[in-house]
């Protein structure tokens, strides 16, 4: 594996880094906020986290602006 030579460039542009790490928060917040709260529904998270994942499939596939991000 190798990295890309532009890759701090890449974490701080890419909107698939982006998606993924609002994902990344959404489903720990899904794990850690049932320990806080007994009335936390589990489902809004999991549609969002779908809705987010989804997002970055397509950011993924899309041409993004400079260097073909």
């Amino acid at each position: 594996m190798k990295l890309h030579d532009n890759w701090r460039y890449l974490l701080r542009r890419s909107w698939t880094v982006r998606w993924q790490a609002v994902g990344a928060s959404l489903d720990a917040m899904q794990m850690v906020l049932p320990m806080f709260s007994d009335q936390f529904r589990p489902a809004p998270f999991a549609g969002l986290l779908s809705l987010v994942c989804i997002g970055g499939i397509v950011a993924r596939i899309m041409r993004q602006d400079k260097d073909g991000l």
